[in-house]
C-alpha cells in the first residue's frame, strides 16, 4: 500500500500472500504484545526460532536452507522497527484483487488474516495449506495465481 499512496501506477492486480496491510495489530496483524517482545528478545537463538515458526518447522527451514536470511541480528532488529513505525503512517487502501491466507501461518495466524480480509479488503481469499513461508510449498508463482 505504501508503493501504490507514492505512484500514479495503476495496479491491475494485486495480491496480499501471507500477511496484511496491518502486520502489527492485535486483530489484523500479529499482536502488538507479540511484536514487542520479538524486539526486546530479538537475538540468535530467537531468530531460529522465528524461523523454525516461519518456515513451518525443521525438515521445511533444512529443505529451504538456502533462503534462511544470514543478515546481521541488528540489522533485521531494525528492520522489524522499521516496519511497527511505517504502520503507523496513514495510506489510501487498495482494492485487492486476491489475499492468500495460510492455514498453517504461526506468524500471522490465520485466524488474523481471516478476520482482516474476510472483512470486504479483497475481491477473492484463498486459504491454503501452507506456513507464512509459501515458497516451499508452492512450485512458481503462477501456480498460486491459479489457485
Amino acid at each position: 500500500e505504501c508503493m501504490a499512496a507514492m505512484s500514479d501506477v495503476r495496479w491491475g492486480t494485486t495480491v496480499a500472500l501471507c500477511g496484511s496491510p496491518r502486520p502489527v495489530d492485535d486483530l489484523y496483524g500479529i499482536p502488538t504484545a507479540l511484536v514487542q517482545a520479538t524486539l526486546d528478545g530479538w537475538n540468535e537463538r530467537n531468530r531460529r526460532k522465528f524461523n523454525l515458526r516461519m518456515y513451518g518447522g525443521a525438515s521445511a527451514m533444512e529443505s529451504l536452507a538456502q533462503t534462511v536470511s544470514l543478515r546481521p541480528v541488528d540489522e533485521q532488529k531494525e528492520e522489524l522497527r522499521e516496519i511497527v513505525s511505517a504502520q503507523s503512517e496513514t495510506h489510501p487502501g487498495l482494492t485487492w484483487s486476491k489475499a492468500y491466507v495460510g492455514e498453517d501461518d504461526m506468524i500471522f495466524g490465520k485466524e488474523n488474516l481471516g478476520r482482516y480480509w474476510g472483512e470486504g479488503h479483497a475481491e477473492r481469499v484463498v486459504v491454503c495449506p501452507m506456513p507464512h513461508f509459501p515458497f516451499g510449498y508452492l512450485n512458481s508463482i503462477d501456480s498460486l495465481l491459479e489457485l
